[in-house]
C-alpha cells in the first residue's frame, strides 16, 4: 500500500473534493504533500480513485479526480464476533483482522469479560483503526463494527457458525461452509458454562480446536481467520476483499 492513500467518507465521482479532519491533517502535516502532488483516494465502500492535490488551505485540501474505479462487494460475509477483552487486545484483534479481510465486527459483554462496555471514545478508537488498517493493507471495503448486547439477548444467528474449543476431542475446521461464516471468541478468561451453552444448543456453533495450545484470545480470533483463508484458497474460492 502506498503511503499516500487516504480515505473521505463520501462518493469519489465528482471531479474535485475537499479532504478535511484528520486525513487532511495527515496529508498536509504528517505527508507534507504539496499542490500538483497525486494521491489515492479510498471510500470503504469499494470505490478507488487517483488525484492531485490542487490547494492546500488552513483546514482542508482541494483535490481534482484523476480516474475513478469501483469494486463489486466481497462474495461471501466473514463475521467475527468478539467478546470484549483488554483495550489493548481488542484494538490489537480489530487491526489484524480487518486486514485479513472480515467483512463485519460484532462486539459483544462477555461474562467473563472485565469490562461489560466500551466508553464512546473507545468505540471511535476502534472505528480509527479501522480505517488505518483498510488504507494499510489495501482493502476497498470498510468492515461494519456493531456493539452488540450479551449473548444471551440475541436471536439465533445462521450461517456456518464456530467457536474455539479448548477440549481435546474437539474437531479442527473444516468446510464447506454456508454464508455467512461467523467466529465466536470469548474474552481472556473464556466462555461461561451459560455462553457454551447458547452456542451450542441455541446458537447450534460448532467447537473447533484452533491449535494445540492454549491461545490468547486475540492469537485465538487470528488462528481461526487464517485457516479460514487457507481453506477458501485450497477449495479454490478466493474473497476479493
Amino acid at each position: 500500500m502506498p503511503a499516500d492513500r487516504f480515505f473521505i467518507d463520501s462518493p469519489l465521482n465528482p471531479s474535485s473534493l475537499d479532504l478535511s479532519g484528520t486525513e487532511f491533517h495527515h496529508l498536509a502535516h504528517v505527508m507534507r504533500l504539496r499542490p500538483g502532488q497525486k494521491l489515492e483516494l479510498v471510500n470503504g465502500q469499494g470505490a478507488f480513485a487517483e488525484a492531485e492535490v490542487l490547494a492546500i488551505h488552513r483546514d482542508h485540501a482541494e483535490l481534482k479526480i484523476l480516474s475513478h474505479t469501483t469494486s463489486l462487494p466481497p462474495p461471501h460475509s466473514l463475521i467475527l464476533s468478539l467478546a470484549m477483552t483488554r483495550p489493548s487486545a481488542l484494538e490489537w484483534t480489530v487491526e489484524k483482522a480487518t486486514e485479513l479481510g472480515v467483512t463485519h465486527l460484532w462486539i459483544f459483554p462477555g461474562e467473563k469479560s472485565d469490562k461489560p462496555t466500551l466508553s464512546p471514545s473507545q468505540e471511535s478508537r476502534l472505528r480509527t483503526i479501522l480505517v488505518s488498517a483498510l488504507k494499510q493493507c489495501g482493502r476497498l471495503f470498510l468492515p461494519t463494527l456493531d456493539i452488540r448486547p450479551p449473548l444471551s439477548e440475541w436471536t439465533p444467528p445462521t450461517g456456518s457458525l464456530f467457536f474455539g474449543d479448548l477440549s481435546p476431542q474437539a474437531p479442527h475446521l473444516k468446510g464447506p461452509f454456508s454464508d455467512p461464516v461467523i467466529f465466536f471468541m470469548g474474552p481472556e478468561k473464556g466462555f461461561s458454562p451459560a455462553e457454551l451453552e447458547i452456542l451450542t444448543h441455541t446458537f447450534h456453533a460448532q467447537g473447533i480446536s484452533l491449535h494445540e495450545n492454549t491461545l490468547r484470545a486475540e492469537t485465538a480470533a487470528l488462528s481461526a481467520l487464517s485457516q479460514y483463508h487457507l481453506l477458501r484458497t485450497t477449495d479454490g474460492v478466493k474473497n476479493s476483499l
